[in-house]
């Protein structure tokens, strides 16, 4: 039986046992480290787009709701913290942008704020006065 050790930094274990060579994969701390980042990036990007989405339904029900045309059919991040629900849970808290019209010529900007993936506040700026809607 031969074994054959590789420094910490190579990562590598080789192992003969017999006629049998296995070869064996031995992860550093700092890899791991890596592949936990990178699943964070993930599941950040994922819960980002998902909260979006929500943000452009709300955005588009307020429209329509009031007759205005969402304009560019999209929202953009303005603001984002953490925050806490009912619960006591940490959540991140979102804020849009979006841009409407009413005649086609002149552009309002409206806001949507999130906690997760719950609207909890709407703003449309409508000329001479603004209008709230507050979530649950």
């Amino acid at each position: 039986m031969q074994l054959l050790l590789m420094p910490a930094s190579a990562g590598i274990i080789y192992m003969e046992v017999g006629i049998t060579r296995i070869w064996r994969y031995h992860l550093c701390m700092h890899e791991i480290i890596w592949f936990l980042l990178l699943g964070l990036v993930a599941w950040f990007w994922w819960d980002s787009t998902r909260a979006k989405e929500v943000g452009v339904r709300a955005a588009r029900r307020a429209c329509e709701r009031h007759q205005l045309q969402l304009l560019d059919d999209t929202v953009a991040l303005s603001r984002l913290r953490t925050g806490r629900n009912a619960r006591g849970q940490m959540q991140w808290r979102r804020a849009y942008q979006f841009e409407f019209t009413r005649d086609d010529e002149v552009r309002s900007h409206g806001t949507v704020e999130l906690l997760g993936c719950t609207v909890t506040g709407l703003h449309l700026e409508m000329g001479p006065f603004d209008l709230y809607e507050q979530g649950d």
